[in-house]
Order: structure tokens, then sequence, then C-alpha cells
């Protein structure tokens, strides 16, 4: 097992580094964040459950690119009754009752056996790991009546609480029958499931789940699906005690100048978890609905490229409703050592500067022409996919003109805000995209980036081919040639 760190006194960190390097170490969280026990790595195991259409494929691939990007590592096992269904074996092909309890017994023996082997891959990486389950062994007491299910685990000796023990949390997300009727509709035009059948489901693996003492219950919002998600990822990232995803995200041009600063400031990196991003836009894009595939390639040891498919099209908006989301305890911070010269500048989309530091400016905020009205809203579906699927949708599905994106991300946390710059060299920009409570929450910028922060825009890279921003009169017009050219870029 790894070591706990030894940490530098206050003293040796004042005394060995510049003022705005100061600045930085005393405000950013280095990475990978402790989620260890006792100064020793662990491995947590979260299980996603839920009705039909309650987001939970969505939420999955999410919430391990959230983690990813802290620098955990993050391992996603699929629905055992799915990868059945797929080999030909699934539930529907066995007609006998006798052959159905064959096939109940042996799923459960199986998901035992492969989350076991996960679990001890993790422990043998001596790495802080979260395990994601898709769906948990007590699902598998729905494909059987009560009755069975009890001979079943009699049978093998187990008991439902031992079951339980497995996993350190349960995230049941509601399906979309209850609460959210509308989208449960056009989910059933593809499935065909009645809303009724779907809502007793749901409420089924609610009661066989219901015993975990850490059984966490998603329902379905006013802010549709992107806040039932959004609310997910809060509850797992308060468990693990890192930092939960914001509601809103406020964005930024920044200078291309940035990216030559940080190649050749070596303390930065130690706070930052830096990765290539490629999507590539499939058949029927438009910029009203496209769908794309992510590669993500992550360039250390024992890393693995994640791929994902992903749909986003916009929609007419929904009256949000306030949610509360949890908050992560927050380590105590070291601002009282800070004098007011080293206090971080500000950005806040406020006209008056009364709480900006000398230093700061308010920067300009033109809102982008042409670019998605506040009447519709951006609604995405995301799902994990393997190399080879990712491979045959870029050979049977790329669009033709080549519309692929090359993303250079790195994410930080500076006070408690999470931080995501992207480099699409294409676009010749970079973009700082900074999570905040509101939309005109106050955004603080640590002293080693403010400078180069230049003005506030809307939208994300992969809006670029589809929504060009309005910078300065277009986007053509960011001097993608004085970029220069490195291995870190």
């Amino acid at each position: 097992m790894n070591a706990p760190p030894v940490e530098e006194s206050d003293d040796e960190i004042r005394s060995n580094c510049t003022e705005e390097e100061l600045e930085g170490r005393l405000n950013m969280v280095p990475f990978p964040p402790q989620i260890s026990e006792g100064g020793f790595f662990c491995v947590k195991g979260i299980v996603f459950t839920g009705g039909p259409n309650g987001g939970k494929t969505t939420a999955l691939s999410q919430c391990a690119e959230r983690l990813r990007s802290m620098g955990l590592q993050v391992f996603v096992l699929p629905d055992t009754g799915s990868s059945m269904a797929t080999a030909g074996v699934g539930f529907a092909s066995c007609t006998a009752e006798a052959q159905k309890v064959i096939w109940v017994k042996n799923k459960l023996k199986m998901e035992m056996a492969t989350e076991s082997a996960f679990i001890r891959i993790a422990i043998a990486s001596c790495k802080s790991s979260v395990i994601l389950f898709d769906r948990g062994t007590l699902d598998t007491a729905l494909f059987c009546t009560p009755e069975t299910w009890k001979q079943i685990l009699a049978d093998m000796d187990l008991k439902e609480s031992d079951l339980l023990a497995r996993y350190d949390t349960v995230v049941h997300l509601t399906t979309t029958a209850m609460g959210a009727e509308l989208a449960y509709d056009s989910y059933r035009e593809e499935e065909g499931i009645p809303r009724e059948d779907a809502i007793e489901l749901d409420e089924k693996l609610k009661k066989v789940w219901e015993a975990h003492p850490s059984h966490k219950v998603i329902d379905n919002t006013a802010g549709g699906m992107e806040e039932k998600i959004q609310h997910a990822m809060s509850e797992i990232c308060h468990f693990l005690g890192v930092r939960s995803p914001m509601l809103y995200k406020q964005q930024f041009l920044v200078d291309l100048e940035l990216i030559r600063m940080v190649r050749d400031c070596d303390w930065v990196h130690n706070f930052l978890e830096e990765f290539e991003v490629e999507i590539t836009f499939l058949e029927g894009s438009t910029s009203m609905s496209n769908t794309f595939v992510r590669r993500i390639r992550r360039n250390k040891p024992g890393s693995s490229d994640s791929f994902a498919q992903c749909t986003k099209q916009v929609a007419p908006i929904t009256p949000k409703t306030p949610l509360c989301l949890p908050s992560c305890p927050s380590p105590p911070t070291p601002q009282a050592l800070l004098s007011p010269d080293l206090r971080s500048p500000s950005f806040c989309s406020s006209t008056s500067s009364t709480h900006h530091s000398p230093t700061a400016q308010l920067l300009p905020h033109t809102p982008p022409q042409g670019h998605i009205s506040p009447q519709t809203t951006l609604r995405s579906t995301e799902s994990i996919i393997t190399k080879r699927e990712y491979e045959h949708l870029l050979s049977t599905q790329a669009m033709a003109d080549g519309r692929t994106l090359l993303i250079k991300r790195r994410c930080f946390c500076y006070r408690m805000q999470w931080c995501q710059l992207d480099y699409c060299k294409q676009a010749g920009i970079i973009i700082l995209e900074v999570e905040t409570a509101t939309p005109n929450s106050e955004v603080l910028f640590p002293k080693w980036l403010v400078e180069y922060v230049k003005s506030r825009i809307t939208g994300t890279p992969e809006e670029v081919v589809f929504q060009p921003y309005t910078l300065a009169g277009g986007i053509d017009k960011v001097p993608s040639e004085s970029f220069p050219e490195s291995s870190s870029g």
C-alpha cells in the first residue's frame, strides 16, 4: 500500500515559492484527490440501479469521466444480464421454469465472480479506485418470485445482507415514468414498455435495495435529465469526499499564450490532470441535433483509452426548480495565511468592481449572436462503448467532411471551483470552463491564469463546429497561427 504523503509546512512552502506559485499552491488541490482511509489507498464500489429510462447509462458514463478527470482510477462493470443477452442467453430465451432458475442462479454467480475480480485488480494496483457497477447482485431478485429468490440464496449459502455488504453505496435513478412522463413516452416508442410496468419495476428495485445504509434515490425534477444526472454525480462525489459538480458552467476565452506558460511552468503540472479528447461527429449531425463518438486518451502508465457515444439536441426549456445538492465537506483552507495582495483576482458578471482586488479587472461580456436562444436548452444522452464499437462507428457513420475535434484538456480545482481548460487546435482557441452555483456567481482565477483570460463566452468546444462563437467578429480572427508548436500543446 502507498505510504501517506509527506506534506510541506507552511513555512517551507513560503520560503521555496515565488509569490505567484505560493498563491497557486495554497489554493489549488493536487491530483489525485485523497479518498484514502488512514493515509492509505482504498477501493469504493458504487451501484447504479433504477427503472427503465432513468438515466442510468448516461450517469454511469458521465460519472466515470468526471472521476477520471480528477485523477482517480475508475472501472465500469457492465450489466451482467445485458452481457448474457448479447451472447444469446438472455432471460427471455428461457422457457421452462427450471431453466429460469438455473439462469438466475448462474447470473448471480457470474456477477459475484466478476465483481470480485474487478475489486482484486483494483487492490493490486495500489491506487485509490472507484468501481461503478451497472446494476448489482440484488437486481437479479426481480427475475424470479420472492420464494424462488430465497431458495436460490439458501442453495448458495447467501443472505441478502451479504449481497448488500458488497457495495459502499447504491444510487437509484427513478424511471422517467414517474414524474417525467413526456420524456418516458418518447422512450416507450422505442422500447415498448408500458408506463405502469416501468413504475412497478422501479418500485420493486427500490424495495430490494432499501436496506442498504447508503441508498440514494434520485427522483425526477423540473430541471430535466441534465439536472437529475448532476444530482446523482453530486451524491457520489459527496460520498467519496471529492469536489461535487455545480449546476451551472461559465465559459471564458483564454489567450493562446497560456499554453506556453503552462509548458514552461513545472509546478503548475502538479495540480493539473491532463489528457486528450478526440470527438468525431456522425452522419446527420446538425447544429440543433448531433451525435458524436468520443475517445479519451490518458498518456500515463496504467491508464487506458475510454470511449463513449453521445447525442445532444436542442429542446424547449423546462423551468427549473431549486435543487439542494449535497456539498462536499471542504478541507481547511490556508486562506488566513494569505496577505491581501495574494488573494485571488476574480471575475463577476456584475458591473460593480467593489468586491474585486485592486489587480482584478472586469472582463467584457458579449453575448454570442446566432447561438442557442434562452428559450432552449441542450439535452444529452451518453453511453460507454467498446473500442470495437467506436471503430465501427468511425468507419461507417463518420461525417464525410471529417468533422473531428482534437482537444487537449487540463482539469484543476482552485478555491473549491472545478475548472477545465480545453485547447482546440482546429478552432485556434482555448476555452476555460468553471462550474458555479448560479449562472452569475463570481469566478475566481489563480494568479498564473488571470492575465490570460480575455472575455466571457457561451458554448463548449463540441459546439464550435456548428455554433461558431462571436469573438471579436468571428472565430476566424482568433490568431491560431500564433500558437507555438510543442509536444505539450
